[in-house]
């Protein structure tokens, strides 16, 4: 996907925002997590090590895309091991594979 142009994929560092605020919500298939840094300052989120171009997220919007039950889980465990602390103002549905 990389080579035709969908996602840009960086396997040695990764992508990471940064200078994010003290508190940051973060989506995942219309689902709010509100991401607490432990500090003011510098906060930087590892965000994986592909991201999609414009014409992956173009693309994403159309397709019948459907989420990975256990991705949350995934990522929560990397952002906690940094110190990130992890909230929903919603319950997740349950899994009704």
């Amino acid at each position: 996907m990389d080579n035709i142009g969908l996602v840009t994929f960086n396997n040695i560092s990764g992508f990471q925002r940064i200078n994010l605020p003290k508190k940051v919500v973060v989506y995942h298939f219309g689902q709010p997590y509100i991401l607490e840094f432990s500090k003011d300052e510098h906060n930087a989120l590892d965000i994986g090590r592909v991201l999609l171009t414009q014409t992956g997220e173009e693309l994403a919007r159309v397709c019948a895309c459907e989420p990975v039950v256990d991705f949350p889980d995934y990522v929560f465990s990397h952002w906690l091991g940094k110190g990130i602390a992890i909230s929903s103002p919603f319950p997740r549905a349950p899994n009704l594979r």
